[in-house]
């Protein structure tokens, strides 16, 4: 993992803590030798220029703290709590509550797996609150480990049947863009555009540039936001720049564009969203 992206090194503190908890100072020394080597081997850079290149790795690894990409665009009270309220909005209500009350059930275990996943979970946030660069995607490595506490917390049978109908909710309301959800609960996309937390990626722009294709390949589409996710489905003519030749503008919310201002052309054709619209369709003739 490490050899593919240095950021797979966040998983060594934790690997630590499995030895040095267990006491395991013998496998820690063969599991330390082992990786070397084979990080050595497989990369021949090392080879050549091995102190340059443990520089730049480690010069990676702390450019991911210093280096400010989407941090001043989230409101800054949350900047700290920033993949709570993530997880809140994309983790099912059921599962978020679930998983507070895993928290205060397990509080005293001395299982070690338990302690293994707490610690897990506690690094990863620490690592990744210190991170200056914010992205909701972050919060897949919390989930297996969020999901496998709740397992190891005695409930009822019957509580873990509700995360399946909730999860027929959302299939049934977001379809066909899963990716597109943010819990109701907490106020859905529309509340997630206020905090500056909504980030799209490219959901709706496929179903756009489906409709606009059925308008023939003749048509002139400016996209001036996310063109790339549009230009993948998209068949006709895309514009690099508005003009008087324009036939459609496609435009889309994000964290940084929480509502639709669109004077050029104003009439919307077609719009696409869950709960509330996040890409508009405007005709421009």
């Amino acid at each position: 993992a490490v050899l593919t992206k240095t950021s797979a090194l966040i998983l060594l503190p934790i690997l630590l803590f499995v030895f040095i908890k267990d006491k395991k100072w013998k496998e820690l020394g063969i599991f330390s030798l082992i990786s070397v080597i084979t990080f050595y081997i497989l990369f021949p850079a090392m080879w050549v220029e091995s102190i340059q290149v443990v520089q730049k790795i480690l010069g990676s690894l702390l450019g991911a703290v210093s280096e400010d990409v989407r941090t001043d665009l989230i409101f800054p009270l949350l900047v700290s709590f920033y993949y709570v309220i993530i997880l809140a909005f994309r983790l099912s209500p059921i599962t978020f509550i679930l998983f507070i009350v895993a928290l205060w059930k397990l509080r005293n275990s001395k299982d070690f797996n338990i302690h293994i996943l707490l610690f897990s979970i506690f690094f990863y946030y620490v690592f990744l609150t210190l991170a200056s660069q914010k992205i909701d995607r972050y919060i897949i490595s919390f989930i297996p480990l969020i999901l496998l506490l709740i397992a190891s917390t005695r409930f009822p049978k019957i509580v873990y049947i509700i995360p399946l109908v909730f999860l027929a909710y959302v299939a049934l309301t977001c379809y066909p863009v899963y990716s597109a959800y943010y819990s109701p609960i907490f106020g859905g996309t529309k509340q997630a555009l206020k905090l500056g937390l909504y980030d799209n990626s490219g959901e709706y722009f496929s179903q756009a540039a489906t409709y606009l294709n059925e308008k023939g390949r003749g048509k002139n589409v400016y996209v001036p936001d996310n063109i790339e996710s549009f230009s993948y489905y998209y068949k006709g003519n895309l514009q690099g720049q508005f003009n008087e030749d324009t036939d459609y503008i496609v435009r889309s919310l994000y964290m940084d564009r929480n509502e639709f201002i669109e004077t050029r052309c104003s009439s919307v054709e077609k719009s696409y969203g869950t709960y509330v619209d996040v890409v508009r369709v405007y005709s421009c003739k």
